[in-house]
């Protein structure tokens, strides 16, 4: 996750920023919410944390990865709101993705489709200053999303850098200012991922799982508080607000952004 640390402070500073990073390699990229072990077997495979809550990307061969740093939900669409947050941010990449195959869409969730099959794993995050991060994952070789139906993106015989030039002239016609794109080496994260339930502190005991619109969630707790984590979309910063508020007893605040769970979800899981 480290490697998402420049890309919020150039976001803080007010900028726009894409990262385009160009992968081959077998390599499993965990949502920041998701524990090792709820996607891998225990010391099996290789495994990368994001900044960006959501479910895990498997990724087999090409790929490639896009990162949108903003220093606000509306910084590209002026009409954007956390409710909106991935309906809005994702339409350079449906503009860029629609030259190479049949026309991309969103239909909300955690994809973006090419014709009628998934092709492209989304993510974000929302930071307490208002920054936000969106990836968006495409799996070249072989699928990197387990849904119904997921195939490898189509890109009609054209090279990998084509299609970041693509997503790079698209981002820019949205209107992002002061846009730099950096072309990263393979992964260009930092440590691999290696303890089965990271990055639940240690000490803590699981109080439940909930299945959700968007995979599971689940709930941990320790002396210190609770750990709330899984699959679904959400504003990092609200979840740890609701850690805090579980923790003091207090009443949960309102979901700044939160898709493919409720936060009745959340308190499910707290009360048992």
């Amino acid at each position: 996750m480290a490697a998402y640390a420049p890309l919020l402070a150039r976001a803080h500073r007010g900028e726009c920023w894409l990262v385009s990073r160009t992968l081959d390699a077998e390599v499993t990229l965990l949502g920041a919410r998701q524990r090792r072990r709820s996607e891998l077997p225990s010391g099996a495979g290789l495994a990368y944390r994001r900044a960006t809550t959501g479910p895990a990307a498997t990724l087999r061969g090409a790929a490639l990865w896009f990162t949108l740093a903003l220093p606000s939900v509306d910084a590209l669409a002026a009409d954007a709101t956390p409710e909106t947050l991935l309906n809005r941010n994702v339409r350079p990449f449906l503009r860029a993705f629609s030259r190479f195959g049949p026309p991309a869409r969103y239909h909300g969730r955690d994809c973006i489709k090419q014709g009628d099959a998934p092709v492209a794993l989304l993510g974000y995050a929302l930071d307490a200053r208002g920054a936000v991060l969106v990836d968006v994952i495409l799996g070249c070789s072989r699928p990197a999303l387990a849904h119904p139906g997921a195939a490898a993106f189509t890109h009609r015989g054209k090279g990998l850098d084509a299609v970041v030039t693509a997503v790079e002239e698209a981002v820019a016609a949205f209107g992002a200012r002061a846009l730099t794109t950096e072309t990263l080496g393979p992964v260009g994260l930092a440590a691999p991922v290696t303890r089965d339930d990271d990055p639940v502190p240690a000490g803590y005991e699981p109080v439940g799982r909930l299945a959700v619109p968007i995979g599971a969630i689940e709930a941990w707790r320790g002396a210190e508080g609770w750990w709330l984590g899984g699959d679904a979309l959400c504003s990092t910063a609200w979840l740890e607000a609701l850690e805090g508020a579980f923790h003091r007893g207090a009443p949960p605040p309102p979901p700044t952004a939160l898709d493919g769970a409720k936060p009745e979800d959340y308190l499910a899981l707290r009360d048992g």
